[in-house]
């Protein structure tokens, strides 16, 4: 069953790792409906970014699509798979996509877009996508729908002057957490090589993979940890007024 582990945009991390939850202690219902209630009520401390973009990357095959399902069937109601997922060792994610989300069966769309592509590379370290299009991807350069290739300047799909808007804001890092020995040395290499400037922070979810119906307690591991992902594209904008407040006053 795949799980994930996540990591964060250009500046800051937020790292998943999932498990099988068999017993909360908590008020399930409360719980769920409160942390709806936030994500339905967030807005980005931009005015120039009217949705923040989450990208998940990781290895093929480790979750990223799933997540996108799992987290579309907490606000449907019902178990969704409206994003190709599957345990095959070869990508079903060629191109990247953007994926609002609704709030219910054609209900208004949350405010946040969750963005997927080509897996880093099989558990055997071959194909998948370059680190060079995965920083083109968080720079914005990349539209909705391109086929993911060795990305250039001179191509006409290349966007050379995106806007904050255009740009990933959080990169969450997927892997399947039922075989973390299949993580290939060289996945590691690629992803240190994009979160050169990330900071880190761990917490548990679990994907829906076959389930028929939803379980309270699944939803509320997935919607907090969509919280935390909201909340570090927050620290992003932070840091980004900060900066552009330093320039105007120095």
């Amino acid at each position: 069953m795949p799980h994930a582990h996540g990591f964060l945009s250009d500046h800051f991390c937020v790292s998943l790792a999932a498990s099988t939850l068999t017993q909360c202690i908590f008020p399930l219902n409360r719980n769920r409906e409160r942390l709806k209630k936030n994500i339905r009520a967030y807005k980005p401390l931009r005015k120039d970014v009217p949705k923040p973009r989450i990208l998940l990357i990781g290895q093929i095959s480790a979750g990223k699509s799933t997540f996108f399902n799992s987290i579309n069937a907490v606000f449907r109601g019902y178990p969704i798979h409206q994003a190709e997922s599957g345990f095959e060792g070869k990508s079903l994610s060629k191109k990247y996509m953007s994926y609002p989300i609704s709030d219910g069966r054609g209900g208004p769309e949350l405010p946040f877009i969750l963005c997927d592509t080509m897996g880093l590379e099989r558990s055997d370290g071959e194909g998948g996508i370059h680190t060079e299009d995965i920083l083109s991807v968080i720079k914005g350069h990349v539209h909705h729908r391109y086929t993911v290739s060795p990305t250039r300047r001179t191509d006409p799909h290349y966007r050379t002057k995106p806007t904050l808007a255009d740009k990933v804001h959080c990169v969450v890092y997927v892997i399947d957490a039922s075989s973390p020995h299949e993580l290939n040395p060289s996945v590691l290499k690629k992803l240190n090589d994009i979160r050169l400037k990330v900071n880190g922070l761990v917490m548990e979810m679990k994907n829906y993979s076959s389930e028929l119906e939803l379980s309270d307690a699944i939803n509320i591991l997935l919607l907090g940890a969509l919280q935390q992902m909201l909340r570090a594209a927050d620290s992003y904008f932070d840091n980004l007024n900060l900066n552009e407040r330093g320039q105007i006053t120095g």
